[in-house]
């Protein structure tokens, strides 16, 4: 089955996607704030603060998971313009497998960015990335590695300690998701460049 995609498909997808990733930033701005109110003097939320806790966590889960599919529906169609254009090093279903593979998540999006952002001028190569999108990555991976680290790492750290890491965890996915609608935009941008005629995959 051929899968055809024209210079406005990633501009159509775009639309919600950057809807919710500003959705994402009160949502997870209020669990920073929120991560100071709970009782955890007893190493865990007990009675209303659990249940506050547990509200937050699902919430923020189900945001995360939603504005995924939506990121790599969109980043599906930059990602085979860009392949079709004969610019890409990764083809295929890299554009899925590159977000959720460990450790290769951490380095092949990023390679898969650079690629859609030469892919309109590779002769003489486009201007330099943004810093936005350079201060998105960074993030993407720190919050990657410290969500994996922390999630494996059984280290006794006083109740105000582990508040402050939970809430600076929060603060950097909200300003992450700010970053990565620019980032959104700069490469739903460049993909136009690369012209109106359907790519067919």
């Amino acid at each position: 089955m051929t899968t055809t995609y024209d210079a406005d498909d990633a501009a159509f997808r775009a639309k919600p996607l950057v809807r919710f990733l500003y959705l994402n930033v009160p949502v997870w701005a209020a669990a920073a704030v929120l991560t100071f109110t709970l009782d955890t003097s007893a190493g865990y939320a007990r009675g209303d603060d659990f249940d506050r806790q547990v509200t937050m966590i699902g919430t923020c889960f189900a945001l995360y998971v939603v504005t995924g599919v939506l990121w790599v529906r969109w980043f599906k169609a930059v990602a085979y313009r860009t392949q079709v254009a004969g610019r890409a090093r990764f083809r295929d279903a890299w554009w899925f497998w590159a977000w959720v593979i460990p450790g290769a998540s951490l380095v092949l999006p990023k390679m898969m960015v650079n690629d859609a952002w030469r892919a309109p001028d590779p002769t003489h190569g486009p201007e330099p990335l943004p810093a936005a999108v350079q201060w998105w990555w960074a993030l993407w991976v720190a919050t990657g590695v410290a969500n994996f680290v922390g999630n494996r790492l059984d280290v006794d750290v006083s109740p105000g300690l582990g508040k402050a890491l939970a809430a600076a965890y929060f603060v950097a996915t909200a300003v992450e998701a700010v970053l990565a609608v620019r980032v959104v935009r700069f490469l739903t941008a460049r993909d136009r460049l690369l012209g109106t005629s359907p790519a067919s995959v």
